[in-house]
């Protein structure tokens, strides 16, 4: 990326392996590029924009609160439940709710439990449950 940075007079985006505030800098610092597209690393981690952005702006990134992490996946599944039928966001969202707990204690567990679960009903008390105890 840097050398095509060197090579083009116009915009160059970096990508690929963005997963923390951290590699969003160093994509930048390393690279020159003008800016970012972040993919994988955004998945389940939407707070990866605003922390990304906290850091290069030179503040400490602030990670979310379970409360937080709570409130948007249920926000995520309920504008879900808006385009498709509830069995195919459960199933699709459980996917999701996975990668929402990385990185809580006892996510390891959760994930075992929420991909046995088949109604929408189970999934919000297991996730209520999960995130809505540390909040």
């Amino acid at each position: 990326i840097a050398a095509l940075k060197a090579a083009l007079s116009i915009p160059v985006v970096g990508s690929g392996d963005l997963f923390t505030p951290e590699d969003v800098r160093n994509m930048l610092t390393q690279t020159g590029c003008d800016g970012v597209m972040i993919a994988r690393g955004g998945l389940g981690n939407p707070w990866l924009f605003r922390e990304s952005l906290a850091l290069l702006e030179g503040l400490e990134p602030v990670p979310p609160t379970p409360a937080e992490r709570l409130s948007v996946a249920l926000r995520h599944m309920e504008l879900y439940l808006a385009q498709m039928e509830e069995r195919v966001v459960v199933r699709e969202m459980r996917k999701h709710l996975c990668w929402y707990a990385r990185g809580v204690p006892g996510a390891a567990q959760f994930r075992a439990r929420i991909n046995q679960l088949m109604d929408r009903e189970s999934i919000v008390a297991a996730l209520q449950e999960f995130l809505g105890e540390r909040a």
